[in-house]
C-alpha cells in the first residue's frame, strides 16, 4: 500500500485536459493535512473550528481540504528569514 506521502506527490496525466491542474484541485483528508503539515489532528480541528484555515464541508461532521488552498495557506503563513 502507498504512504500518503506518495499519494500526495503523484503526477497528474500528461495529457490532462482540464482548465485547472487535477492535483490541486483533489480534496484531502484531515489525517493527509497532518501528514503533510506536521500538525497533530486535534490542532487541525482546532484551527478549523476557529476559521484559521480553508475547509470544504461535504456535510454537518466531514471535512476535507482543497490542496491548492492549503498550499496558499501555508504560503501565506510562512516567514521569510531576516538578512543581517
Amino acid at each position: 500500500m502507498k504512504t500518503t506521502e506518495a499519494k500526495l506527490n503523484k503526477e497528474p496525466a500528461p495529457n490532462a485536459n482540464t482548465d485547472r491542474n487535477v492535483l490541486e484541485d483533489r480534496l484531502l483528508t484531515i489525517r493527509e493535512v497532518a501528514t503533510l503539515t506536521g500538525l497533530q489532528v486535534s490542532s487541525l480541528y482546532h484551527v478549523v473550528s476557529q476559521g484559521r484555515i480553508p475547509v470544504v464541508r461535504l456535510s454537518k461532521r466531514c471535512i476535507r481540504f482543497r490542496y491548492s488552498d492549503l498550499l496558499e495557506w501555508i504560503e501565506t503563513h510562512t516567514e521569510k528569514a531576516h538578512e543581517t
